[in-house]
């Protein structure tokens, strides 16, 4: 095995999995945008974003189902040095309820495109069949749940964020858990 594919181990994230997680995150953060300047398009200039999101949103997806198995591949990490293992286990429930969020988001996302009878594209290339009809009742119901996955995920990032400074400063475990890095 190369050097720079290290493995995840019981302490410490692998490579390939911290970088699968920053892509993970940096698509997202560019997905969030490209979804905050659709209601600021005028509406005869929105397809091409609203397609540039839809396909961009594949993407994103496939990056965190990527992320998703690496995380179930590896092994169950152990709580860092000082720290209770509820307390472990609280902040990985949270990260993964972030993780599983977006990939809410994503499926009723897709499900929305094919409710606004949009096509949604494999790699920018390949479409995909619609699995649902389009009509406008649809469509409004998948644009609600998908803004209400966004919103949920939207609540959970600041309690996140907030419980693992909390115990950064608790059990003195650092603050480079919030982020993807090496340390577990």
């Amino acid at each position: 095995m190369p050097d720079w594919l290290t493995r995840d181990t019981e302490t410490d994230y692998g490579t390939l999995t911290i970088a699968v997680s920053w892509i993970a995150i940096i698509f997202m953060l560019i997905q969030m945008d490209s979804a905050t300047t659709m209601p600021n398009t005028p509406v005869d200039d929105r397809q091409p974003v609203i397609d540039t999101h839809i396909r961009f949103g594949m993407l994103v997806t496939l990056v965190f189902v990527a992320r998703l198995v690496l995380w179930y591949l590896s092994p169950r990490q152990k709580a860092p040095e000082g720290m209770p293992e509820n307390a472990y286990g609280l902040s990985r429930a949270l990260s993964l309820s972030l993780w599983f969020g977006v990939m809410v988001l994503a499926i009723i996302g897709l499900l929305n495109a094919w409710a606004h009878d949009h096509d949604v594209l494999l790699f920018y290339v390949i479409p995909l069949p619609a699995l649902i009809p389009h009509t406008y009742e649809l469509g409004l119901v998948m644009g609600y749940l998908h803004s209400a996955a966004m919103f949920w995920i939207t609540f959970m990032l600041p309690i996140y964020f907030i419980v693992g400074i909390y115990h950064a400063l608790r059990y003195k475990v650092g603050f480079l858990r919030l982020i993807p890095s090496p340390k577990v």
